[in-house]
């Protein structure tokens, strides 16, 4: 990944996205925006305790940066959940203004139309940006723990392939910032919950002081790699937001208390 400033708002792109012309893609930072305290200061997020106002004022100043204006982004409302949406022009806005009108219980999106901005928020889950180089169909993913077990990441490629006929080996896939191996404990009961579902999980399980380090970047790779992407089409930044919580926000490095970044794409 390579970070950009842009009138001292910070955002990064992944190196293997840049060379395809045919999209916008961005990772914001939590740098360069008017929010303060624990969500200090590009808080994007309108389910946090910030005051909205000032979330808003921070996306219109993301939009501002990236030239992409905010009526062409679409947020879905998180709960990590395994849904996933394909979006067109109907859905143009959604969620950019105010939580309430995002696209309900969903963790993923899929568009093939140009300018709509599809995006994800985190502070620790992993954001996902996927590119159909073949068929001119993008994707962003959330995957927390609950998705990651819920398999996500393989069902946004399964509706990929079923809406638009993609072909995974035609995927560019990055995985981006989100809380890595070297920190994200976990006891017990998360790892034998990953395990009853695939005995395979337990290689992404680390014993470390009576517990395990769960790694999060491994799991969703290889969900990538068993839909058919090819591994040489995989970015994975390996930056731990809680070990870089100064350049974007960790929900375990702020207590649960702290603002989102987001992951966006678009087709132009």
């Amino acid at each position: 990944m390579k970070a950009y400033n842009t009138n001292g708002l910070i955002h990064y792109k992944f190196n293997i996205l840049e060379p395809f012309h045919e999209i916008r893609h961005f990772v914001t930072g939590r740098t360069g925006g008017f929010s303060n305290g624990p969500y200090h200061s590009l808080n994007l997020g309108f389910g946090t305790d910030d005051d909205p106002e000032i979330v808003l004022k921070n996306r219109k100043a993301l939009s501002g940066s990236l030239g992409i204006p905010l009526d062409w982004f679409v947020f879905p409302r998180q709960t990590h959940s395994a849904n996933v949406a394909v979006v067109d022009y109907t859905h143009l806005g959604t969620g950019a203004y105010m939580r309430g009108d995002a696209i309900a219980s969903t963790d993923a999106l899929i568009t093939n139309c140009k300018n709509i901005c599809i995006v994800v928020q985190v502070a620790d889950c992993v954001p996902i940006l996927l590119l159909d180089t073949g068929n001119s169909v993008i994707a962003t993913v959330h995957a927390g723990w609950r998705g990651t077990l819920q398999n996500i990441l393989s069902l946004t490629i399964e509706k990929m392939v079923v809406a638009f006929n993609t072909k995974p080996h035609d995927i560019v896939a990055a995985i981006g910032p989100s809380i890595g191996p070297c920190c994200y404990e976990v006891g017990e009961e998360l790892r034998k919950i990953f395990v009853e579902s695939n005995s395979k999980n337990s290689k992404y399980f680390i014993n470390f002081n009576k517990h395990f380090r769960f790694d999060l970047w491994a799991a969703n790779k290889n969900q990538l790699v068993q839909s058919g992407v090819k591994e040489s089409n995989i970015e994975l930044a390996e930056i731990c937001t809680k070990c870089n919580n100064d350049k974007f926000f960790s929900s375990r490095a702020g207590n649960g208390n702290t603002g989102r970044f987001i992951a966006g794409i678009m087709l132009q």
